[in-house]
């Protein structure tokens, strides 16, 4: 599940099989991430997302997403192998270029989240026994698993398991948990993001490995034939997306906020705006710049009638109005 190094997949898997659990697997996870972005997860290029965002992303997917989910664990049950050797295909497919491996890491952190929230109190238990001996549980002891397992599913706030602290980095953060020891003291609500702390920085590792390899593995025929074609679609969600967001205003400025915020306009358009509010006149070219001004800044169409109704119902003073001089490029 966490997919680490040493767990690379051997043995044969049936070269269609591969192709069909790849291009699933990265349908799954391109409609995980849109899914996310067009719900409450900030996902925009500079944006930070925590794990306690996509924790909670995970619970308020789409009707598709979840479809989606339930067509690509199937294949699973039946191909036990579909899931990891995907999975390490995508890696190769995504390593290459910034906003593939956001969304690599993005949509694969979702798709843990959802798994781990669907485990059951046994499917806890032998999660932890498998991983043991792995980093990030050597400090539960083996003979209270079943214990722990159980207050993980019920999210016993409680009942508090020991952690190595610098797999929980985002939760000290954010003050959630104690220290005794170099051991982070984590209440059992807040195990799975610890988990996808712990997923997330192994699958950066995985990715950094992978762009080392890719010219060596590009070189076998079987692979040069599907890895570009995964790249595509994973490159083509991105570019979907951004193109919502470049058409989806990510401000809007309301009226009673213009004062408010005047003082972090250009000079021109400040003093533009200030004349309009002393003498509610403007002249028309610097009205038309003023207009297409607040527009640029968000404010609507309907706002902007409202606004300069609202001043040029109001009598303007004796005092004739200033010429307001633009400079406009040569």
């Amino acid at each position: 599940m966490f997919y680490e190094t040493n767990s690379l997949p051997t043995g044969s898997v049936n070269l269609e099989c591969l192709y069909q659990g790849t291009m699933l697997r990265s349908q799954l996870l391109v409609t995980l991430y849109r899914s996310a972005a067009d719900g409450n997860l900030d996902l925009r290029p500079n944006s930070t997302c925590t794990t306690s965002d996509i924790s909670q992303a995970s619970c308020n997917l789409s009707r598709k997403a979840t479809t989606l989910i339930s067509q690509f664990e199937n294949a699973c049950s039946e191909n036990h192998l579909t899931d990891v050797t995907s999975h390490y295909c995508l890696r190769l497919a995504a390593c290459g270029r910034r906003d593939t491996r956001r969304l690599l890491l993005i949509a694969e952190s979702l798709l843990f989240s959802v798994r781990y929230s669907n485990m059951d109190p046994g499917s806890v238990s032998r999660f932890l026994l498998r991983h043991k001996s792995k980093d990030m549980f050597r400090f539960l002891p083996e003979d209270k698993l079943d214990t722990i397992s159980q207050a993980i599913c019920r999210k016993d706030a409680k009942y508090t398991v020991e952690l190595p602290w610098t797999h929980v980095l985002d939760l000290m953060r954010s003050r959630t948990v104690t220290l005794d020891n170099g051991r982070a003291n984590v209440p059992c609500t807040y195990i799975l993001q610890a988990s996808l702390d712990y997923f997330q920085s192994i699958l950066q590792k995985g990715l950094d490995s992978a762009k080392a390899a890719y010219t060596t593995v590009i070189s076998d025929e079987r692979l040069a034939e599907l890895l570009p074609k995964v790249t595509q679609w994973l490159e083509a969600g991105c570019n979907i997306q951004q193109r919502k967001w470049e058409n989806k205003s990510s401000y809007r400025l309301d009226v009673e906020d213009i004062d408010k915020i005047d003082v972090m306009f250009p000079l021109c358009m400040r003093r533009f705006h200030r004349i309009l509010r002393q003498r509610h006149r403007l002249r028309h070219t610097a009205r038309m710049q003023y207009t297409l001004f607040l527009k640029s800044i968000g404010m609507s169409m309907k706002d902007a009638i409202d606004f300069w109704k609202s001043e040029y119902s109001k009598p303007h003073s004796d005092c004739q109005v200033d010429r307001c001089f633009i400079l406009m490029p040569a």
